[in-house]
């Protein structure tokens, strides 16, 4: 039997002929509904078409035998009601008839489409993103899903039919096959009745694509050593990325223009002339670390390039930057120790609050300051500086004791990568102040964190693990979801685009990982 997307059982009522001017109506469902229903048995009541009173008493039969409603009047029209019982004396489905009319010769045929009384309902799915693979399962809680997975009883995500493990009214466990790439919807059907669609998230087996990135002119080899995107709600996303030439001694900015995550090419060149590190972009503006000089460069996007280094003191180096609007920083390391400076202006001054004695590691941002990563002691420090000039605030991160790489989310909590002999990923409320760990496997030392388009799901890079780590942030807390393997080469760094995307900066090549909704490679099925 083809599967329903809804209920609408066609019963059958037949009216005919016996005679005298009287005729039968006469109703039955097939065995094979029966079956998949669960029906044990059909209740049916003739009414006359607008009469709540029935013409004769409710007829009660086993699922596939006849009811027969014997001398009605020709001419006389009639609606029947069917209740389909399930086994358990519950009534499963519900129905009337459209209007017929008892003929003195002939017969006349109605369908009566029935609908569940109780459909099973889907309330969460666990894990949600899911990633196929060897073992996946997901489980299903809710209501209405019935003792056992009798009759026509099932999983299905899209068109596939998934493998139930353990069935109970409240909660269905089913295997997830390896292929599955399907998003289309995930359904609990009791009894041929199936739920609303859920929209869980199936997480495609990594496919990454490498885009071919042109080599510029002077560039001998060369290996991405930072990048960044400026804010955008776009599928098109701008990506900047800093390279090395294989003289250490110079590099460049690249722009790259992508569609729905897939480069199309470097748009742009910008040289630099010395060795790039980090870096970071607004919309107008690109601040690169140096790593053979004391400077930050600046340059005007779609300006010609240069707008002036920022000089930082003697033999200094700037280690991280970060920028948004007209607003830029950078950890700044004399070899003595690390200090946080504003880059505004052209001119390299230190930010007030922050104790240059704790070692600074990393910036972010969340919606109202700028965060930074510190190590000191036997447990690293969270810094927040609001862009405001308020008072610096500062957590300790108990049992993170070498934070580094952070990402915030789109309700501020923040990812943070916590190295050492306990490695894990923290996740941080600054509201109260909470740390949970996500405790990594031995030897794990994550580099960069992302979040998605959506904000909930992220992404760290482990190039010592050789994985990416999916999770995703719950009401409260945080589950790791999986392991996806590294991108060919050896992910350097990751970075977030507009619409979700991933882009993973080797060291020879460009290449983009979308987790959800792959469809190949770039250039491969791509519009």
């Amino acid at each position: 039997m083809s599967r329903l997307e809804h209920v609408a059982i066609a019963a059958l009522l037949a009216s005919c002929s016996v005679g005298h001017g009287r005729g039968v109506a006469r109703l039955a469902l097939s065995e094979g509904y029966c079956e998949d229903y669960c029906a044990a048995a059909v209740q049916a009541q003739i009414f006359r078409l607008g009469d709540s009173f029935p013409l004769e008493p409710a007829e009660v039969v086993d699922c596939g035998a006849d009811i027969v409603f014997d001398e009605l009047p020709a001419g006389l029209q009639v609606v029947v009601e069917v209740d389909v019982v399930g086994i358990d004396g519950d009534t499963l489905l519900r129905g009337t008839s459209d209007p017929v009319t008892i003929v003195a010769d002939g017969v006349a045929d109605v369908v009566v489409p029935l609908a569940s009384t109780a459909p099973p309902t889907i309330d969460t799915v666990a894990p949600d993103p899911v990633l196929p693979s060897e073992g996946a399962r997901v489980t299903i809680s809710g209501s209405g899903f019935g003792a056992a997975p009798d009759g026509d009883s099932g999983v299905s995500l899209g068109v596939a039919e998934l493998a139930v493990e353990a069935w109970a009214p409240d909660a269905v466990s089913a295997a997830v096959p390896t292929s599955s790439s399907d998003t289309s919807g995930l359904s609990v059907r009791r009894c041929g009745v199936p739920s609303a669609p859920f929209d869980l998230r199936v997480i495609a087996q990594p496919a990454p694509g490498a885009a071919t990135v042109p080599q510029p002119p002077g560039c001998s080899g060369r290996e991405f050593v930072g990048a960044a995107v400026p804010d955008s709600d776009s599928d098109d996303v701008t990506v900047f990325v800093a390279a090395r030439c294989d003289d250490a001694a110079s590099g460049y900015l690249q722009r790259f223009q992508s569609d729905r995550g897939c480069p199309l090419g470097g748009n742009e060149v910008y040289p630099l002339g010395h060795s790039p590190g980090a870096v970071a972009v607004t919309q107008d503006t690109a601040y690169v670390a140096l790593t053979d000089v004391a400077a930050v460069a600046r340059v005007a996007i779609g300006s010609g390039g240069a707008a002036g280094d920022v000089a930082l003191g003697d033999g200094a180096r700037a280690t991280a930057v970060a920028a948004r609007g007209g607003l830029a920083f950078a950890i700044v390391d004399d070899g003595g120790g690390s200090s946080l400076v504003s880059l505004a202006g052209g001119e390299a001054v230190a930010v007030s609050g922050v104790d240059p004695g704790l070692g600074l590691v990393a910036l972010a941002w969340d919606s109202r300051r700028l965060l930074v990563t510190a190590r000191s002691g036997a447990n690293g420090k969270l810094v927040g500086v609001p862009v405001d000039g308020g008072v610096v605030a500062s957590w300790s991160l108990v049992g993170c004791a070498a934070p580094g790489a952070l990402a915030t989310a789109v309700d501020d909590r923040v990812v943070i990568a916590c190295g050492g002999s306990a490695p894990a990923l923290g996740v941080f409320d600054a509201t109260t102040g909470h740390l949970d760990l996500l405790t990594l496997g031995a030897g794990a030392a994550p580099e960069a964190i992302a979040f998605d388009g959506v904000g909930d799901a992220f992404l760290a890079n482990d190039p010592a693990g050789d994985a990416l780590h999916l999770g995703r942030l719950g009401a409260t807390g945080a589950t790791l979801l999986a392991d996806l393997p590294a991108a060919p080469s050896g992910v350097a760094l990751v970075l977030l685009g507009g619409s979700g995307h991933r882009f993973l900066a080797t060291s020879s090549e460009l290449v983009v990982l979308t987790p959800y909704d792959v469809v190949g490679p770039c250039g491969e099925g791509h519009p």
